[in-house]
């Protein structure tokens, strides 16, 4: 499940924070608004991936891209629901069939968003 970390909090605190849910690995996003997280993050855990977006940093580790996601997981990383993720399903999200399951890769599904 994604992570969202408040610019409102104390920054150690968000740091911290941050950094026990990806060891954890209770998690596998952050979206963390703070810039000087974003650069003690990408200090301390080279093992992450960090994208800017509009106004805000999406922090990833790196093993996340290469896993398949079940409907549960790849809902919880967007912050969809299941009949968001059902409806695009229907639009042509890329998905992969497993023993009769569908799982998901999550940079396909992005990419696949930022083209509509």
């Amino acid at each position: 499940m994604g992570l969202r970390v408040d610019k409102n909090n104390e920054e150690e605190m968000m740091f911290q924070d941050v950094i026990q849910q990806m060891i954890k690995e209770k998690t596998t996003t952050a979206y963390v608004y703070n810039k000087n997280i974003v650069d003690r993050l990408q200090k301390e855990m080279p093992n992450l991936e960090i994208k800017h977006k509009d106004f805000y940093w999406t922090v990833r580790r790196k093993d996340v891209n290469k896993r398949p996601l079940t409907k549960k997981r790849i809902c919880e990383e967007l912050y969809i629901s299941r009949p968001t993720l059902d409806n695009w399903l229907k639009l042509g999200c890329p998905y992969h069939i497993v023993g009769g399951r569908k799982y998901f890769m999550i940079d396909e599904v992005e990419e696949w968003i930022k083209s509509k």
